[in-house]
């Protein structure tokens, strides 16, 4: 039996999320359940996460992202290894829980962390890979999805 062909995506165009389904209509829906918060965060489970749900198991994760120390609101410049890890680490020590908004965990509410975050344009560009990727898992598992 032939292997059935894909087909490559217009040149500057990537595939959809989901067959049927806008990307920006996916985008919304999570969107209006995950919070945009560009540093990082415990959830309410004592997850590490950042950006838009982004969950981030490992400071080398951590390391992976493209994050930057930020003046206030200003990005100033990629931030480094060191800066990243010390982010990471202070966040992990604050306790957790339903009680606590992602505002507890900011940079500017907890002395000597470093404010290391991920631009906004980051955090979408994190998010629509993130769902292209389980949107191709999901493609993956059930070859005839777009039929469903």
């Amino acid at each position: 039996m032939e292997e059935e062909k894909k087909t490559a995506p217009m040149p500057g165009r990537k595939p959809r999320i989901l067959p049927g389904v806008e990307d920006e209509e996916i985008r919304k829906f999570v969107t209006d359940y995950e919070f945009p918060v560009q540093h990082f965060y415990k959830d309410s489970k004592g997850y590490m996460t950042i950006g838009i749900g982004q969950r981030v198991p490992t400071v080398e994760k951590a390391k992976e992202m493209p994050l930057y120390l930020f003046d206030g609101k200003i990005p100033l410049r990629p931030a480094t290894g060191t800066e990243v890890e010390s982010a990471y680490r202070q966040t992990e020590s604050l306790p957790y829980g339903q009680e606590y908004k992602f505002s507890k965990f900011a940079p500017e509410n907890n002395p000597g962390m470093p404010n290391v975050r991920l631009r906004p344009e980051d955090q979408d560009d994190i998010l629509f890979r993130t769902l292209h990727r389980s949107g191709q898992e999901l493609a993956d598992k059930f070859p005839r999805l777009e039929t469903y």
